[in-house]
């Protein structure tokens, strides 16, 4: 029986799927899913299956082979045309009704693979992906912060007022992305209007007498997406003051709205740089959150700045909140938080906006602490933080892998019923998709265990650093307050 080439689109005449001419089904469905039709036999329910001549060659997309070993899985570049978040049943159902009866088992499992099969090769990479900011520059911040604090150290009333929940001549910056992005609909709420609600909460916990400054970016655009306007030069301060009040406070948030713009994340922290850099000789400390969706579209280069301010005399680390973002953007604004000395915090949902920002702004409160502790806890949530993004994206790949399976059996079942396929075919065929299933979801089981293991590896690595740290600079009939938080924290992080 002549075989036709891979990459080929072959125009199949048969009386049991076609419409007219030469405007075949079959055509249709090898154009979509790149699928190679390697023997064709003859129809049982009608005349034997007839190739015209006249072939039409167009090249294609190609679908993932019938393969069963993980090392050729994983190599594959073929990806299925209603695999993932392409799938539709009905679509598919239509498809499998064009598929012609007979194919050779494994013809026919490579034809349901063109429709249903995962790109794995792609896929794969989630794990290393997901990355740790970096700890060591977290530490470094905050014993540059502590240098200052013995050049002009904290006095007996400015303490009595941090316990008290006052704490004077601090100052925290928002940086907020309100580009077109943040318009669209999180769980029945615009982002903008989550962000809102997180923010005047948080707002209202900071304690009294702390410099707050709220700086929108993403302004008007242009007339297309190819056009930025005004919004890659223009950022908004909103509100600026030591003393909360709500009218105040709500006529600012009432001039904070998603626009038609970009997000030019650089220049958000530049200008931002310039609101502390303002109130620096009454400033203590200085801290920054950004909230994004999105990387800077701009070139406004944010990782320069970013770095650029944790090494000026402010002093400032940069927690980024990214707010509903994939995880390709993840990892380009997490950069930020990773080059300031800051944390990352990945946020799915709007319910947990506001526990982000309450986490990141705690921090205003434990000045008083020595600054190993400050890193400890500070590399501790960084560590928690990473290990949940690594779990959420891990979970996602399961359900991905799961769900593969279950599309390719009752695709399979399918044209099992609808006589496409000998019952041998389809046991057969039902075995091949249990490997594969096997074989993936054995793969990246072993691979989040590693990716887990690493990230805790390097904390405890970090964690031993800030122990020497701490041993080096205190003398040991010193209360051991880094031990007592060490076995704390260690405690919750199992």
């Amino acid at each position: 029986m002549r075989k036709l080439p891979l990459k080929q689109v072959i125009c199949v005449t048969a009386a049991s799927v076609l419409m007219s001419g030469c405007s075949s089904v079959v055509q249709q469905i090898q154009e979509t899913t790149g699928n190679e039709i390697r023997k064709v036999e003859e129809s049982k329910a009608s005349a034997p299956t007839e190739i015209k001549s006249k072939q039409v060659v167009k090249e294609i997309h190609a679908s993932p082979g019938p393969h069963t070993k993980i090392a050729d899985i994983l190599q594959d570049p073929g990806k299925g045309s209603f695999s993932g978040d392409s799938f539709n049943q009905s679509k598919v159902y239509q498809a499998l009704d064009q598929m012609p009866i007979g194919l050779e088992r494994d013809a026919a499992f490579q034809y349901l693979l063109g429709l249903l099969g995962e790109n794995y090769k792609q896929l794969v990479t989630v794990y290393d992906d997901v990355e740790m900011v970096d700890l060591q520059e977290q530490a470094r911040v905050l014993s540059e912060i502590a240098k200052d604090h013995q050049e002009k150290p904290l006095t007996a009333e400015e303490q009595a007022a941090i316990h008290a929940g006052a704490v004077k001549n601090n100052q925290i910056l928002f940086l907020i992305d309100a580009s077109r992005s943040m318009g669209k609909d999180l769980q029945g709420k615009r982002k903008i209007e989550w962000i809102k609600d997180a923010l005047t909460q948080a707002t209202k916990a900071i304690p009294k007498g702390t410099q707050v400054h709220v700086r929108m970016f993403g302004k008007e655009g242009g007339v297309d997406d190819k056009d930025p306007g005004q919004s890659c030069k223009d950022t908004s301060l909103l509100y600026s003051g030591v003393e909360w009040t709500a009218p105040v406070w709500s006529k600012s948030m009432t001039r904070l709205e998603s626009k038609e713009g970009w997000n030019p994340v650089g220049l958000a922290i530049q200008e931002g740089t310039k609101d502390l850099s303002a109130h620096k000789e009454k400033s203590y400390e200085n801290r920054v959150v950004l909230i994004t969706d999105g990387v800077d579209k701009c070139n406004t280069n944010p990782n320069q700045q970013a770095k650029q301010l944790s090494e000026s005399d402010l002093h400032a680390a940069i927690n980024v909140i990214s707010f509903g973002s994939n995880l390709q953007e993840e990892k380009q604004v997490s950069s930020i938080a990773g080059q300031s000395g800051g944390e990352f915090i990945s946020i799915k949902n709007g319910e947990k906006l506001t526990k982000a920002l309450q986490s990141v702004t705690k921090e205003i409160r434990q000045m008083d602490s020595p600054w190993q502790v400050r890193a400890l806890e500070k590399s501790e949530k960084t560590f928690q933080n990473t290990r949940d993004q690594l779990k959420d994206q891990h979970q996602k790949l399961s359900e991905v892998t799961k769900n593969e399976q279950e599309h390719l059996e009752a695709a399979n079942e399918y044209i099992y019923n609808q006589s496409k396929i000998e019952k041998t075919d389809y046991e057969r065929i039902g075995q091949w998709i249990d490997q594969r299933y096997e074989q993936v979801d054995g793969h990246i089981q072993k691979q989040y265990k590693k990716s887990d293991g690493k990230l805790r590896k390097d904390w405890l690595s970090q964690v031993d650093n800030l122990e020497k740290s701490w041993d080096k600079t205190n003398p040991k009939n010193t209360p051991n307050t880094f031990a007592e938080k060490k076995t704390e924290i260690l405690g919750d992080a199992k």
